[in-house]
């Protein structure tokens, strides 16, 4: 049989959500796979970690070992449920050639496509490469791929030892990558009083993982908790639960980001809403004994998106002062809160903190300035808030006329209605007047 000329794959990036190549097989078989991306003003989308080609092969005879190469396919800006693979194939040379694809786990190879440590999870497809699935019944990834992550994924190629060449020497093939993408929390609109998480605050799904481990014939345990609703001032604690004397320290990445620990026992972490990503984060440990060697682990946390939260607390059985709280997924701009009746504050009185990339800053409340914030009737109005501004905690000392009131409203859980803006939208919140401490009566 004749040499048989290189098979080239090329891929581009088109629009939003899909990954597209194109595939010629000129005269035989090696493959190159040429990559270049166009992007489509920050819609999600899907990468691929080369720009050169994948297999760049010439002369491979009947029978010859398969030839594998392996490249990494990443989802930008959201999540992919699901990844489909479909090609158009055309020329004769489709006929003979075989081609197999597996999806797994391994370190992104770049440009130099080694599989070396690609660990195969599933075959997504196998067979004459004629046979490709097409456009309308795609071979499908129904693993989850989510937001910043990457998968490996495996091409084979072969020519079999029945082939003979009588099909011919020539063969294109255009295949697609597509995904049905879902944006990140901080592109999507919020509906129905839900703000979505991403950056500012997250929910834990279902119970605290836990990872256990053997050091020296005793117990070590990776604990999570307890706070359930992560935010700017509440962080998801991290804390190694063993004996004393038995372990010279741990460390911890969320995600592959390495975080701080403390340098003692139990080696507390604490983990900002902002590392958490809906609906899994990766969370591993690395446990470093006074001998032996280390161990490491690691568990997934359900986390969900982050709920609009409005509060409002009166304390003690003679409360004097309410406590308002708002939480948010986004970037709080205003509020307005409706107060219970007969709380008139008057000309507020108290102080305002916010938390902003993590940071909290309070000031003493004011109806100018920024942040502003001044009551129409029992009205209170927030205004002019800092940029990024994801928690907002207010202390409004109320004026004495206005304590039996707010005695009986916080006795009858009275209802609040606040209403919160953010950059995109306006969620109305109902809730109640909460207590804490002493009896329910007025003064």
């Amino acid at each position: 049989m004749g040499d048989l000329e290189a098979l080239a794959i090329f891929r581009s990036l088109r629009t939003r959500l899909g990954l597209t190549g194109a595939v010629l097989v000129a005269a035989g078989l090696g493959t190159a796979l040429a990559l270049g991306a166009a992007g489509d003003g920050g819609a999600p989308s899907i990468d691929v970690d080369s720009s050169v080609p994948l297999f760049t092969l010439s002369g491979m005879q009947p029978g010859e070992p398969p030839i594998e190469r392996c490249i990494a396919v990443t989802a930008i800006g959201g999540s992919a449920p699901r990844l489909s693979v479909s090609g158009a194939v055309a020329g004769s040379l489709a006929a003979d050639l075989r081609m197999e694809v597996a999806a797994g786990q391994g370190t992104p190879p770049g440009d130099g496509h080694s599989c070396a440590g690609f660990v195969p999870e599933r075959e997504l497809w196998a067979g004459a490469l004629a046979d490709f699935p097409a456009a309308g019944a795609p071979a499908v990834d129904d693993a989850p791929l989510l937001s910043g992550a990457s998968r490996v994924y495996r091409f084979r190629v072969e020519l079999p030892p029945a082939a003979t060449g009588a099909n011919g020497t020539t063969a294109t093939q255009d295949i697609r990558w597509t995904a049905e993408l879902e944006p990140d929390p901080a592109r999507r609109p919020e509906v129905a009083g839900v703000f979505a998480s991403g950056a500012r605050c997250a929910a834990v799904v279902g119970d605290f993982p836990r990872r256990q481990f053997v050091v020296g014939g005793q117990r070590v345990t990776l604990l999570l908790g307890p706070v359930r609703l992560i935010a700017a001032d509440t962080p998801l604690g991290l804390r190694v639960k063993s004996p004393k004397g038995l372990v010279r320290a741990a460390s911890y990445r969320v995600d592959g980001q390495p975080i701080a620990a403390g340098t003692q026992w139990p080696w507390s972490a604490e983990v900002a809403p902002a590392l958490l990503r809906a609906p899994t984060t990766a969370i591993a440990v690395t446990i470093r004994p006074l001998r032996g060697r280390s161990q490491s682990g690691t568990v997934s946390l359900r986390v969900r998106l982050c709920p609009t939260v409005a509060r409002a607390v009166a304390g003690g059985a003679h409360p004097r002062s309410m406590l308002l709280r708002f939480d948010s997924g986004r970037d709080l701009r205003g509020a307005t809160v409706l107060l219970p009746s007969g709380v008139d504050p008057g000309t507020p009185r108290g102080e305002i903190t916010v938390w902003t990339n993590g940071r909290e800053r309070a000031w003493p409340l004011r109806a100018n300035g920024r942040p502003s914030v001044r009551a129409r009737g029992r009205r209170l109005e927030v205004a002019d808030l800092p940029a990024a501004a994801s928690l907002v905690e207010i202390r409004l000392d109320l004026p004495r006329s206005t304590w039996p009131a707010l005695a009986r409203a916080r006795c009858a859980r009275a209802q609040l209605t606040t209403r919160l803006a953010t950059a995109l939208t306006v969620t109305t919140v109902r809730h109640q007047l909460l207590g804490r401490g002493g009896g329910c009566q007025a003064p």
